[in-house]
């Protein structure tokens, strides 16, 4: 009797939370004009709240109710542990390449096979299969080989050499293979450079000067020159997109 009172109190907890998680994913889906994946992961070096307005949840091993967001469920599954009633996230804490630097996932998106992503830069961190314009970064052919940089077994990177990409938020990270990256605008390696606030305002809004800053007048973009997983790809930061909770 005990167990099951004890049972019926955590299901209990998990639809609390799994239904304020539902009005995140309505308001997304009247927000965002953010193209993506359902389960797609990105790198942001800022926490703003209205990143999980737009239908992003940091990575932390929570666990979610399976019927609240079954599009999810069925790219993630139980990898990362569950039932057929609950899943787990993937927990990537401490899997950051720096302070201050967080994964999410996207708790809303296509289905991969459903729609085709229109643009795409860069490699993208996905917990599932893709369709045939992403390529797994394996080292076959033209891609890096990026498969012992994976931040969690049942994660992985995938390549494309599409650099035309709209759906990208400002401050955004990514990894980009350097020789796609030559005659590329609207992203900054991240070496630690130092910028005028003045000319990056709205970045500078989102991450401030938690990486560095001068007299108020300049920021630094991080230094994550000593997490690259290989010497023939690096961390690019993006100067320009969308800023969370744009329409």
């Amino acid at each position: 009797m005990k167990r099951k009172f004890l049972l019926a109190v955590v299901m209990g907890i998990l639809l609390f939370l799994n239904g304020n998680e539902l009005k995140h994913i309505a308001a997304a889906d009247r927000s965002s004009t953010i193209e993506r994946y359902v389960g797609e992961i990105r790198l942001f070096p800022y926490r703003d709240f209205r990143m999980m307005e737009d239908g992003w949840e940091e990575l932390n091993g929570l666990q979610k109710v399976q019927q609240f967001n079954p599009d999810l469920y069925s790219v993630i599954g139980t990898t990362f542990g569950g039932d057929d009633f609950s899943y787990f996230l993937p927990d990537l804490r401490g899997a950051n390449p720096l302070p201050n630097i967080n994964y999410m996932i996207s708790m809303k998106g296509s289905l991969p096979g459903s729609a085709d992503i229109q643009s795409y830069a860069g490699m993208m961190l996905y917990p599932g299969k893709l369709n045939n314009e992403f390529t797994e970064a394996n080292g076959d052919g033209n891609t890096p080989d990026l498969r012992n940089a994976s931040p969690l077994p049942g994660i992985k990177y995938f390549y494309t050499d599409d650099q035309n990409d709209s759906n990208v938020y400002i401050g955004e990270i990514r990894l980009f293979k350097k020789e796609d990256m030559k005659d590329t605008k609207g992203w900054l390696r991240c070496d630690g450079a130092e910028l005028k606030i003045e000319e990056h305002i709205a970045l500078y809004s989102l991450i401030g000067d938690r990486f560095g800053g001068r007299k108020g007048q300049y920021m630094n973009i991080p230094n994550l020159i000593d997490a690259e997983p290989s010497a023939d790809v690096s961390y690019y930061i993006s100067i320009n997109g969308k800023f969370p909770g744009d329409k």
